[in-house]
């Protein structure tokens, strides 16, 4: 969810420190082998929306802005903003100076940054330009939002001095005068707030790299969060639940449009997400370990469809700072891939042999191709839903279309091939419905085939 450097992760106080665990971290890596894509499960794509060209240790950060379509990138001093006009430089910190913690908060046009160097904090009136800032804190790691829009931040400000804890603060944009509201132990982790309120936090070891299976994540309820924020005893562990233990790392944690908590893992990669309003880990990894690490995330919500497999496009998208810490630095976006429908020759059918051409679809599985004698609707709906996945139509079934069923190849294609026999120039709207192995299920793209 939340943005800020690699290395501010383990709070190094010089710029020898980072040079040394960037070291560490590239030599760690390097034993994983040549770079791995970032590679999800079937049903979806990674691509790439941000390849750092300055080297992979020159990027600080991402933030998304999703009620504008806008990604800012921070690289060295200068942050990047890139949307559909184009990229250029949004604004930048003096030379020297680097962004370490940067979010857009919710709902109000503000890019929430601080200066890794100075521990300013700053907010940035995104339509404006306008920006005001206040002294922040020491070693500061992630910063989430409540719903009524208060600032909480995860830092360390006493690192390195012996008996240094992390904690969660709740930020005074306006003064600066920032209060501890919770105290946790071990070494600083990101923060998520739940949508019941809830808050998150990561708990690790202090020792680089956490040893495997040693972190986890305590909630503490939005009850106990909201009576620290109005003072003046700070919350403790013992007010907290245990609700994920065993964990390798939990380098960031973003919620999506099902209520599932992601989980990155900086030393190992991979992402890892539970199952959908609960605390239970997917069976297998969203994504497995590779040499390419991931570092934070962002949930950038879509429309009415879900992050899932075999869904429209237009659902929402995981955005992943990954890196081999040896060449690259990326921003990825992960999101659902629909199975894609066409015609051959073309939409436009002459008389004569055709065929119906799915692609991109659940291999091994099955689909059926619904024919429709009404025209489509003028935008695809719900027709039923499974499992809070919904199954997206543009087929009016005011008439039952006629149905054909397709097995599908390893590759997830079919063909389905038929003949016009050049009667009359009509419309004929066509979509698939595709489930793969699993039960996972989705449609396809709708198609209005002209036969000639």
């Amino acid at each position: 969810m939340i943005h800020h450097p690699p290395m501010a992760r383990i709070h190094p106080p010089a710029l020898a420190p980072l040079l040394h665990t960037a070291l560490a971290l590239c030599l760690a890596c390097a034993a994983y082998g040549q770079t791995l894509p970032l590679t999800p499960p079937p049903g979806h794509r990674s691509d790439i929306r941000w390849l750092e060209t300055a080297g992979p240790l020159a990027m600080n950060g991402f933030a998304a802005d999703p009620s504008r379509g806008a990604l800012y990138v921070s690289v060295h001093n200068l942050v990047y903003l890139r949307d559909a006009t184009g990229t250029r430089v949004a604004f930048q910190l003096p030379v020297g100076e680097q962004v370490g913690v940067m979010a857009v908060m919710p709902g109000n046009a503000t890019l929430l940054y601080t200066s890794y160097q100075t521990r300013r904090v700053y907010l940035r009136d995104l339509v404006s330009g306008r920006t005001t800032g206040v002294a922040g804190l020491d070693n500061a790691f992630d910063v989430a939002f409540t719903a009524r829009g208060d600032v909480l931040m995860a830092a360390n400000p006493d690192w390195p001095k012996p008996g240094a804890r992390p904690g969660v603060w709740l930020l005074d944009t306006a003064q600066g005068q920032h209060r501890e509201i919770i105290q946790l132990s071990g070494a600083s982790g990101p923060l998520v707030v739940l949508d019941n309120g809830d808050l998150l936090c990561s708990l690790a070891p202090a020792t680089f790299p956490p040893p495997s299976g040693g972190t986890s994540l305590v909630r503490f309820t939005s009850t106990d969060v909201a009576r620290a924020i109005q003072g003046p005893t700070p919350l403790t562990l013992a007010q907290a639940q245990t609700v994920l233990a065993q964990l390798d790392g939990a380098s960031d944690l973003a919620l999506d449009d099902r209520a599932r908590i992601w989980i990155t893992d900086a030393y190992r990669g991979g992402v890892r997400r539970t199952q959908p309003g609960t605390f239970t880990l997917e069976a297998t990894d969203f994504v497995p370990s590779s040499a390419l690490t991931t570092v934070t995330l962002q949930f950038v919500p879509g429309d009415a469809a879900t992050f899932d497999a075999w869904q429209p496009t237009s659902a929402g998208q995981m955005l992943v700072w990954t890196s081999d810490w040896l060449t690259t630095a990326e921003v990825r976006e992960l999101a659902p891939q629909r199975p894609e429908l066409s015609a051959a020759p073309g939409n436009t059918v002459p008389p004569g042999p055709a065929a119906l051409v799915l692609s991109g679809g659940p291999p091994s599985g099955i689909a059926w191709v619904g024919v429709s004698p009404l025209p489509r609707k003028p935008s695809e709906y719900p027709l039923f839903t499974a499992g809070g996945v919904a199954a997206w139509f543009a087929l009016d079934f005011l008439v039952p279309p006629t149905v054909f069923a397709l097995r599908l190849d390893a590759t997830g294609s079919s063909r389905l091939a038929f003949t016009n026999p050049g009667s009359g120039s009509r419309s004929v709207p066509v979509q698939c419905l595709a489930v793969d192995t699993t039960g996972a299920f989705g449609t396809s793209n709708p198609l209005v085939l002209v036969l000639q």
